[in-house]
């Protein structure tokens, strides 16, 4: 990536929920040259709580994580690197 790109995450959980599994996977996860901004959210809808989060989201890019998520260190890297095909919109 040529330049620092803007990136949320969103983790929605249930009170109950750990987040604990999901922050310690997140610190592996290679950010280099990614500005990071993370929600947590907690209650009983995702979908309302995910949307809740886009809309006070200051990033371009929004991803998606469970609070059980064991996503790949170069996740960010690859998706970001998707945008920078002219072709993809």
């Amino acid at each position: 990536m040529s330049q620092a790109s803007g990136l949320t995450v969103i983790i929605p959980h249930r009170k109950e929920e750990s987040l604990e599994e999901a922050v310690f996977h997140l610190k592996q996860m290679d950010r280099t040259g990614i500005d990071l901004e993370l929600f947590t959210v907690s209650g009983n809808h995702p979908s309302v709580q995910r949307n809740a989060c886009i809309r006070e989201s200051n990033s371009p890019f929004i991803y998606f994580l469970d609070n059980d998520s064991e996503p790949e260190p170069q996740n960010f890297q690859r998706a970001l690197s998707l945008f920078e095909d002219p072709k993809v919109a």
